[in-house]
């Protein structure tokens, strides 16, 4: 992917590691909930080893 547009609603951050990710919806989307983050995640992220920062 050469190029990709949206905003920025929070960060996972990695508890025991220092790769934290960015969450970005499209431009027009509704910002997530924090339970809606945690489900898009949930297949790489370990339930209690990561917490949701909003800015």
């Amino acid at each position: 992917m050469a190029f990709a547009r949206g905003r920025y609603i929070a960060i996972v951050h990695r508890l025991y590691d220092d790769d934290d990710k960015l969450v970005v919806v499209p431009a027009e989307s509704p910002d997530l909930d924090d339970d809606a983050i945690a489900t898009a995640v949930e297949f790489q992220e370990n339930p209690g080893e990561y917490i949701i920062v909003r800015h």
